[in-house]
């Protein structure tokens, strides 16, 4: 599988890859951009009862919303859960010893708390890169939620509780089906290769 990451290092990619590790905006934020059609179709289908407006206008509304919401939510998720990885790493990682870590239970929470840069200790990426995934989509359903009330707010004439409540159910849906989808691909990567964590 190629993974961004290699693409930049320079010299030998394969050894570079192993200190480096994978910055998971680089596979998130595509994987968004991917989802975009089917996330508005949803965030419609939920919200246009909501907002009060046509089809039409709400198919509008709730694409720029998305676009915005992807290009800054994304990545400023992903920023935060950086910095708090990064917060907690320098605290806790010098007390998890390598060996601790070839416990599944361990290698898990490790991957959970590092969900935003997967480091150099995964050997594999088949099973951290979903579950990654998967962990940075609670921090991006609150950025999506609040940039895409924002602009709604802006793009309706709704009252702001109103709007605030479509922007959130709408989300909570479309987050929801992202979440079904990553469940499904960490369950396929995991029978594929092997359920050996």
């Amino acid at each position: 599988m190629f993974y961004p990451s290699v693409a930049l290092a320079p010299g030998n990619p394969a050894i570079l890859l192993a200190d480096v590790g994978l910055p998971m905006i680089f596979v998130t934020l595509p994987l968004m951009a991917y989802a975009l059609v089917p996330v508005i179709l949803v965030e419609v289908w939920v919200g246009k009862p909501l907002l009060q407006t046509s089809y039409g206008r709400s198919a509008w509304v709730f694409t720029v919303a998305n676009v915005v919401s992807t290009i800054v939510g994304i990545p400023a998720a992903w920023m935060v859960m950086l910095f708090l990885d990064l917060a907690f790493g320098t605290t806790i990682s010098p007390h998890i010893s390598q060996k601790a870590l070839e416990g599944p239970v361990l290698k898990v929470i490790f991957v959970i708390m590092n969900s935003a840069w997967l480091g150099s200790v995964q050997s594999v990426f088949y099973w951290p890169v979903p579950l990654a995934a998967m962990v940075l989509l609670i921090p991006s359903f609150f950025a999506s939620w609040y940039i895409e009330a924002f602009i709604i707010d802006k793009m309706v004439e709704q009252e702001w509780p109103t709007v605030r409540s479509a922007a959130f159910k709408a989300n909570l849906a479309s987050y929801s089906l992202l979440f079904v989808g990553g469940c499904s691909w960490l369950i396929f990567s995991l029978i594929r290769h092997g359920t050996r964590v």
